[in-house]
């Protein structure tokens, strides 16, 4: 990256000079020129906000991934596309157009693509109230098993969303209370873990961690499942209207007695509203106690364009696409609040295109491989074109932190020891 600006900045400067040689009445002609230079400068695709952190920082996407999303986000959640009620909105009518895209893109840029959701009580097809308690069981399971088949490698699912506050209609035939209370929830769990054996399976809720006695309930279904083997992560949605009223402290101790499960938490639907001033107040006020807690492994925001949020004023660009006060803070605060690193080499967002084996960076490609290595702070420290593999030492590289990247497209983070 920091070669691409100093290429673009020298063009600057020579521009510059060349303006100065020339008569005032030309100048308009030259400052054009240098506008669309900066308009270059700007559209050299920047890296996500929390690139090269051990957490990420996502956002949510419609029926196409917007131009900047990659300068902002790096992972991928859809927002409507996903659901059942609109995937098939007419029995046996698939649409995974939107969902295809969005996974495809996730898929292109290493970032981590989240499934939203299998089993709600919200946008499920509405014909399914029409059918029998065993057609209903069988036309839920085809969703699944026909999601499964087509993303095979979805990295997560939501897989029942708001089990509390919005249970699904057909919970009764999926096995209703049963003898745990929540036998269908953990139905829906099994079916999803038989379909989608390598993909972490969530459980989402919101009104959750701002509440002790809603996290009670939560705590009960996810150690149903946990005794199972059933789930993989815990999601907490965030949305505004839980937050903007809650203490710190209060989130905090329910974030605590999550992770208390041993299992990863995943804020999954965050958003806060207010004018300039007022947003950027709520997102210093909560989002560090959301980013900084330890078992918080990744954060997902519920849209960011200008109208494109479901709720008023949530946004974090303004009407002519710059940024509001809320995210040029989140840019500086995440940038300034990294996790703690691994302290060996890890995969960090990997795809079946690199990954590191012991002390080799390996490809699966069959065809030379461009592979940089760049400090956490953008300066590039080696590269190499290989076919197969490359020892790490190879880069004679001191102790630290670094991104690797191939073909200018798939990410990993290593950590080599001093």
């Amino acid at each position: 990256m920091y070669e691409n600006y100093s290429i673009q900045f020298l063009r600057i400067e020579f521009f510059m000079c060349f303006i100065g040689q020339h008569t005032i009445r030309q100048c308009n002609v030259y400052s054009l020129i240098i506008l669309i230079i900066l308009l270059g400068i700007s559209s050299v695709s920047s890296d996500p906000i929390a690139s090269g952190k051990q957490k990420f920082l996502g956002n949510v996407t419609g029926s196409n991934p917007p131009a900047d999303f990659s300068t902002y986000w790096n992972q991928i959640t859809p927002e409507n596309s996903g659901k059942w009620g609109v995937v098939e909105q007419i029995r046996n009518e698939m649409k995974w157009e939107a969902v295809q895209k969005a996974y495809d893109f996730a898929k292109q840029n290493g970032y981590p693509f989240k499934q939203h959701t299998f089993v709600w009580g919200r946008q499920e097809p509405q014909w399914i109230k029409d059918l029998t308690p065993e057609e209903q069981k069988a036309e839920i399971e085809e969703f699944i098993r026909l999601y499964a088949e087509k993303f095979p490698e979805t990295d997560f699912v939501d897989v029942v969303n708001e089990p509390l506050n919005d249970p699904a209609s057909y919970r009764e035939a999926l096995g209703g209370a049963g003898t745990t209370g929540w036998d269908w929830v953990i139905w829906a769990f099994q079916k999803a873990r038989e379909y989608l054996p390598k993909t972490k399976l969530l459980l989402n809720e919101y009104n959750i961690i701002n509440d002790n006695a809603m996290t009670d309930k939560y705590l009960e279904i996810i150690n149903l499942l946990k005794e199972r083997n059933l789930i993989d992560a815990i999601g907490d949605q965030a949305h505004c209207f839980n937050l903007q009223e809650s203490k710190p402290e209060i989130l905090k101790g329910n974030l605590d007695r999550l992770a208390a499960t041993g299992l990863p938490l995943y804020i999954t639907e965050l958003d806060l509203e207010g004018n300039d001033t007022l947003q950027l107040q709520r997102y210093q006020k909560y989002f560090p106690v959301l980013w900084e807690h330890p078992a918080v492994k990744g954060v997902t925001l519920w849209g960011y364009r200008y109208k494109r949020t479901w709720k008023e004023t949530t946004w974090l660009l303004d009407s002519i696409g710059g940024e509001r006060p809320a995210l040029t803070w989140l840019r500086e605060y995440v940038a300034t609040h990294s996790s703690v690193l691994p302290k060996k080499i890890s995969r960090k967002h990997t795809s079946s295109e690199i990954f590191i084996n012991n002390t080799m960076i390996q490809t699966a490609e069959k065809k030379p491989v461009l592979i940089e290595i760049f400090t956490v702070n953008g300066k590039k420290a080696g590269s190499v074109t290989v076919t197969g593999s490359v020892p790490v030492s190879y880069f004679n590289l001191s102790g630290g932190s670094y991104i690797i990247r191939a073909n200018r497209l798939h990410l990993l983070m290593l950590y080599v020891a001093n």
